[in-house]
C-alpha cells in the first residue's frame, strides 16, 4: 500500500509539473517559429515576447518580430526586426493588436463566437468559430477552435469568405500568426504556418528542433523553383545540385498536411490526384525549408 502511494504520489507531481509546464500563455522569452508564403516570394518569422510594457495604464507583454524574407525579384532577400504590437491576458481572453487594444480571441471561444481584426481603409477582416475539438499535445490534450475568416469590402459591404481557417489551441494562441488576419488577395490562403512554439521548458511540437532564430540563407531565392503552377498531374522542383532535398510536404488551407513525399528522387511530384484548389508546398532540406503556394487545376 505503501509503495503505491509512493508511485501514486510521484505520478501526480509530475503530471502536476507537466501542465504547470502549458498553463501559462505566452512568458516572457516564448516564441513562435512561422513559415510564410505568399504569391510572389516566402520566408520565415520567429515572433517572441521579450518583455512586459505599460500603454495607457494597461500592462502589456511586448513582442518583436525577427523576419526573412525572399523574393523571384531584386532585392532577392532581406532580414529585418520590428516590434509586432502588444498581448494582454485578461479571464482566458486575449487583447493587443499593433498599439491597440481590441479583444483578439477567447481561448473559451463557442461556435459563432467573432473575432475583429483589423479594420483598413478599404476593407475589415474579421473571423468565426465555426467548430471545436481536441488536439494531442505531447501527451496533453488540448481545447482546440476552427476559425472561418471573413474580407468585408468597406465601400460596397460584400463579405467574401477566405480559404484559410484558423486555429486557436489552449495555451499556444492562434497557430496561422500571432493576430492570425486573412488574405483578401488572389488565393485568400492562410500566410503563416506555425513550426514550432516553445515557452520555457514546453514546447510543440514536441520532439522536434524548434529555432529560436529564422533562417537566412541566400538560397532562399530564385535559385529553387516550383512549376508549373498551376499543376494538372506533376510537379517539378529545381533546385542546386549542392543542396539536398530530404522531404516535400503539400498542406491544405487548414494548414493539414495531406501529401509526404520521401526519399531520393523528389524532382517531381504528383499532385494528379488531389482535387482542384489552392496549396501550400514545403521543401525541407538539410538546414532549411522553404513554403511557396501553389495551384490544382485539372
Amino acid at each position: 500500500m505503501k509503495q503505491f502511494l509512493l508511485s501514486f504520489l510521484a505520478f501526480f507531481l509530475i503530471s502536476t509539473s507537466i501542465r504547470a509546464q502549458i498553463t501559462e500563455f505566452a512568458p516572457i522569452g516564448a516564441y513562435w517559429n512561422y513559415t510564410w508564403a505568399s504569391p510572389g516570394g516566402g520566408g520565415g518569422l520567429l515572433t517572441k515576447v521579450v518583455g512586459d510594457t505599460v500603454v495607457n495604464g494597461k500592462t502589456f507583454k511586448k513582442l518583436y518580430n525577427d523576419e526573412f524574407t525572399y523574393y523571384p525579384f531584386p532585392p532577392n532577400y532581406g532580414a529585418h526586426r520590428y516590434s509586432t504590437g502588444y498581448l494582454s491576458i485578461r479571464n482566458d481572453s486575449v487583447f493587443g493588436g499593433l498599439g491597440q487594444d481590441y479583444f483578439n480571441f477567447s481561448f473559451r471561444m463557442q461556435i459563432n463566437d467573432t473575432i475583429q481584426f483589423r479594420t483598413f481603409s478599404n476593407f475589415s477582416t474579421y473571423g468565426i468559430a465555426d467548430s471545436i475539438g481536441r488536439i494531442d499535445l505531447g501527451g496533453s490534450n488540448r481545447r482546440v477552435v476552427f476559425i472561418s475568416k471573413y474580407c468585408k469590402n468597406n465601400a460596397t459591404g460584400s463579405i467574401k469568405k477566405t480559404f484559410g481557417r484558423s486555429r486557436i489551441v489552449d495555451t499556444i494562441g492562434l497557430l496561422e500568426g500571432i493576430w492570425s488576419e486573412p488574405d483578401c488577395g488572389l488565393l485568400d490562403l492562410n500566410a503563416y504556418f506555425l513550426n514550432c512554439y516553445k515557452a520555457g521548458t514546453f514546447q510543440f511540437p514536441i520532439n522536434t528542433y524548434c529555432p529560436s532564430t529564422v533562417a537566412t540563407n541566400e538560397l532562399m531565392t530564385n535559385q529553387i523553383s516550383i512549376f508549373p503552377n498551376p499543376a494538372n498531374t506533376d510537379l517539378t522542383i529545381n533546385f542546386p545540385s549542392e543542396m539536398r532535398l530530404n522531404s516535400v510536404e503539400l498542406m491544405n488551407y487548414l494548414g493539414q498536411k495531406i501529401k509526404v513525399e520521401k526519399g531520393d528522387n523528389l524532382q517531381k511530384i504528383n499532385v494528379s490526384n488531389l482535387p482542384n484548389g489552392a496549396y501550400v508546398i514545403r521543401l525541407v532540406f538539410d538546414n532549411q525549408s522553404i513554403t511557396k503556394k501553389i495551384v490544382i487545376q485539372h
